[in-house]
Protein backbone atom coordinates (compact mmCIF):
# COMPACT_ATOMS: atom_id res chain seq x y z
CA UNK A 1 0.00 0.00 0.00
CA UNK A 2 2.82 2.39 0.94
CA UNK A 3 4.67 1.70 -2.34
CA UNK A 4 1.46 2.29 -4.32
CA UNK A 5 0.85 5.65 -2.61
CA UNK A 6 4.49 6.68 -3.07
CA UNK A 7 4.29 5.93 -6.80
CA UNK A 8 0.99 7.80 -7.05
CA UNK A 9 2.51 10.77 -5.24
CA UNK A 10 5.51 10.83 -7.60
CA UNK A 11 3.19 10.65 -10.60
CA UNK A 12 1.07 13.56 -9.34
CA UNK A 13 4.22 15.63 -8.77
CA UNK A 14 5.59 14.83 -12.24
CA UNK A 15 2.37 15.71 -14.05
CA UNK A 16 1.75 18.82 -11.93
CA UNK A 17 5.27 20.09 -12.53
CA UNK A 18 4.88 19.68 -16.27
CA UNK A 19 1.63 21.67 -16.20
CA UNK A 20 3.06 24.39 -13.93
CA UNK A 21 6.06 24.91 -16.21
CA UNK A 22 3.93 24.95 -19.35
CA UNK A 23 0.94 27.02 -18.19
CA UNK A 24 2.02 28.89 -15.08
CA UNK A 25 1.04 28.07 -11.51
CA UNK A 26 -2.21 29.99 -11.16
CA UNK A 27 -3.64 28.48 -14.33
CA UNK A 28 -3.35 25.00 -12.82
CA UNK A 29 -5.89 24.23 -10.09
CA UNK A 30 -6.29 21.07 -8.04
CA UNK A 31 -9.29 20.29 -10.24
CA UNK A 32 -7.08 20.57 -13.33
CA UNK A 33 -4.60 18.19 -11.73
CA UNK A 34 -7.34 15.67 -10.92
CA UNK A 35 -8.46 15.69 -14.55
CA UNK A 36 -4.95 15.13 -15.86
CA UNK A 37 -3.89 12.52 -13.31
CA UNK A 38 -7.17 10.66 -12.88
CA UNK A 39 -6.71 10.99 -9.11
CA UNK A 40 -9.53 12.42 -7.02
CA UNK A 41 -9.07 15.73 -5.22
CA UNK A 42 -9.77 13.91 -1.96
CA UNK A 43 -6.78 11.65 -2.54
CA UNK A 44 -4.57 14.58 -3.58
CA UNK A 45 -5.39 16.38 -0.33
CA UNK A 46 -4.52 13.23 1.58
CA UNK A 47 -1.09 13.16 -0.05
CA UNK A 48 -0.46 16.93 0.02
CA UNK A 49 -1.61 19.41 2.63
CA UNK A 50 -2.46 21.99 -0.04
CA UNK A 51 -1.37 23.29 -3.43
CA UNK A 52 1.51 25.15 -1.78
CA UNK A 53 3.02 21.91 -0.50
CA UNK A 54 2.50 20.22 -3.86
CA UNK A 55 4.26 23.13 -5.58
CA UNK A 56 7.16 22.88 -3.13
CA UNK A 57 7.58 19.19 -3.98
CA UNK A 58 7.44 20.06 -7.69
CA UNK A 59 10.16 22.69 -7.27
CA UNK A 60 12.38 20.15 -5.51
CA UNK A 61 12.03 17.76 -8.45
CA UNK A 62 12.59 20.60 -10.93
CA UNK A 63 15.85 21.79 -9.37
CA UNK A 64 17.19 18.34 -8.55
CA UNK A 65 16.65 17.42 -12.20
CA UNK A 66 18.58 20.54 -13.17
CA UNK A 67 21.45 19.62 -10.84
CA UNK A 68 21.61 16.14 -12.33
CA UNK A 69 21.87 17.63 -15.82
CA UNK A 70 24.55 20.09 -14.71
CA UNK A 71 26.63 17.34 -13.11
CA UNK A 72 26.41 15.23 -16.27
CA UNK A 73 27.61 18.16 -18.39
CA UNK A 74 30.49 18.92 -16.00
CA UNK A 75 31.60 15.27 -15.93
CA UNK A 76 31.56 14.99 -19.75
CA UNK A 77 33.43 18.26 -20.40
CA UNK A 78 37.12 18.27 -21.30
CA UNK A 79 37.80 21.42 -19.27
CA UNK A 80 36.10 24.06 -17.10
CA UNK A 81 35.31 26.46 -19.95
CA UNK A 82 33.63 23.72 -21.98
CA UNK A 83 31.69 22.74 -18.85
CA UNK A 84 30.50 26.33 -18.43
CA UNK A 85 29.48 26.57 -22.08
CA UNK A 86 27.53 23.33 -21.81
CA UNK A 87 25.88 24.53 -18.60
CA UNK A 88 24.91 27.73 -20.40
CA UNK A 89 23.23 25.69 -23.15
CA UNK A 90 21.40 23.44 -20.69
CA UNK A 91 20.08 26.26 -18.51
CA UNK A 92 18.90 28.37 -21.45
CA UNK A 93 17.22 25.36 -23.09
CA UNK A 94 15.42 24.51 -19.86
CA UNK A 95 14.35 28.09 -19.21
CA UNK A 96 13.04 28.66 -22.73
CA UNK A 97 10.88 25.56 -22.41
CA UNK A 98 9.35 27.16 -19.31
CA UNK A 99 6.48 29.63 -19.55
CA UNK A 100 7.71 32.94 -17.99
CA UNK A 101 4.33 33.15 -16.23
CA UNK A 102 5.56 30.27 -14.04
CA UNK A 103 8.22 32.52 -12.48
CA UNK A 104 5.89 35.51 -12.34
CA UNK A 105 3.32 33.45 -10.43
CA UNK A 106 5.97 32.04 -8.13
CA UNK A 107 7.31 35.51 -7.29
CA UNK A 108 3.91 37.20 -6.88
CA UNK A 109 1.68 34.55 -5.32
CA UNK A 110 4.25 32.41 -3.46
CA UNK A 111 6.96 34.85 -2.28
CA UNK A 112 7.78 32.89 0.89
CA UNK A 113 8.18 29.67 -1.07
CA UNK A 114 10.24 31.54 -3.68
CA UNK A 115 12.57 32.83 -0.95
CA UNK A 116 12.84 29.37 0.60
CA UNK A 117 13.58 27.79 -2.77
CA UNK A 118 16.08 30.49 -3.69
CA UNK A 119 18.03 30.00 -0.48
CA UNK A 120 17.99 26.22 -0.77
CA UNK A 121 18.86 25.79 -4.45
CA UNK A 122 20.33 29.15 -5.45
CA UNK A 123 23.32 28.63 -3.19
CA UNK A 124 23.89 25.17 -4.63
CA UNK A 125 23.85 26.50 -8.20
CA UNK A 126 26.21 29.28 -7.16
CA UNK A 127 28.63 26.77 -5.63
CA UNK A 128 28.62 24.69 -8.83
CA UNK A 129 29.25 27.64 -11.16
CA UNK A 130 31.86 29.26 -8.94
CA UNK A 131 33.64 25.91 -8.61
CA UNK A 132 33.74 25.55 -12.39
CA UNK A 133 34.89 29.15 -12.82
CA UNK A 134 37.70 28.79 -10.26
CA UNK A 135 38.89 25.62 -11.97
CA UNK A 136 38.90 27.53 -15.24
CA UNK A 137 41.03 30.28 -13.71
CA UNK A 138 43.51 27.71 -12.42
CA UNK A 139 43.78 26.17 -15.89
CA UNK A 140 44.24 29.51 -17.63
CA UNK A 141 40.84 29.87 -19.33
CA UNK A 142 39.52 32.79 -17.25
CA UNK A 143 41.18 36.06 -16.29
CA UNK A 144 42.59 36.14 -12.77
CA UNK A 145 41.17 39.57 -11.94
CA UNK A 146 37.55 38.46 -12.42
CA UNK A 147 35.85 37.82 -9.07
CA UNK A 148 33.91 34.51 -9.11
CA UNK A 149 31.00 35.88 -7.07
CA UNK A 150 30.62 38.88 -9.38
CA UNK A 151 30.78 36.54 -12.38
CA UNK A 152 27.96 34.40 -10.98
CA UNK A 153 25.69 37.33 -10.02
CA UNK A 154 26.17 39.00 -13.42
CA UNK A 155 25.57 35.82 -15.40
CA UNK A 156 22.48 35.07 -13.32
CA UNK A 157 21.13 38.58 -14.00
CA UNK A 158 21.68 38.12 -17.74
CA UNK A 159 19.86 34.77 -17.65
CA UNK A 160 16.96 36.43 -15.87
CA UNK A 161 16.69 39.20 -18.46
CA UNK A 162 16.64 36.65 -21.28
CA UNK A 163 14.45 33.88 -19.95
CA UNK A 164 12.32 35.22 -17.11
CA UNK A 165 11.81 38.92 -17.74
CA UNK A 166 12.31 38.43 -21.48
CA UNK A 167 13.10 42.11 -22.00
CA UNK A 168 14.60 41.30 -25.42
CA UNK A 169 11.43 39.62 -26.68
CA UNK A 170 10.26 42.73 -28.53
CA UNK A 171 13.40 42.61 -30.69
CA UNK A 172 12.34 39.24 -32.13
CA UNK A 173 15.88 37.93 -32.25
CA UNK A 174 16.49 34.19 -32.66
CA UNK A 175 17.44 32.48 -29.43
CA UNK A 176 20.90 31.49 -30.67
CA UNK A 177 21.68 35.07 -31.71
CA UNK A 178 20.35 36.39 -28.43
CA UNK A 179 22.60 34.04 -26.44
CA UNK A 180 25.55 34.96 -28.64
CA UNK A 181 24.99 38.65 -27.89
CA UNK A 182 24.44 38.27 -24.15
CA UNK A 183 25.75 35.32 -22.10
CA UNK A 184 28.42 34.26 -24.58
CA UNK A 185 29.64 37.84 -24.99
CA UNK A 186 29.95 38.17 -21.22
CA UNK A 187 31.72 34.81 -20.85
CA UNK A 188 34.11 35.78 -23.66
CA UNK A 189 34.95 39.01 -21.84
CA UNK A 190 35.96 36.99 -18.79
CA UNK A 191 38.27 34.71 -20.80
CA UNK A 192 42.00 34.90 -21.36
CA UNK A 193 43.33 34.77 -24.93
CA UNK A 194 43.77 31.04 -24.38
CA UNK A 195 40.14 30.78 -23.28
CA UNK A 196 38.88 32.87 -26.21
CA UNK A 197 40.67 30.58 -28.66
CA UNK A 198 39.00 27.52 -27.12
CA UNK A 199 35.59 29.25 -27.04
CA UNK A 200 35.82 30.18 -30.74
CA UNK A 201 36.79 26.64 -31.71
CA UNK A 202 33.99 25.24 -29.57
CA UNK A 203 31.38 27.45 -31.23
CA UNK A 204 32.68 26.63 -34.70
CA UNK A 205 32.02 22.98 -33.97
CA UNK A 206 28.39 23.60 -32.99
Amino acid sequence: MYIFLAKMKDRIIAISLEMFLKNGIQAVSIQTITRNTGVSSKTIYKLFRDKNQLLEKCLAVHYNRLFDQLNVEIASASNALEALLKLNEQVVDLEFRTNPVFYQDLNYYYPLLQDKTGKRYGKKIQEILIGVFNQGKTNGYFRNEIQPEVFFITLNAIYGSITRNRIFEQLRIEVNKLIENTTLTYIRGCCTLFGIKFLDNYLKGK
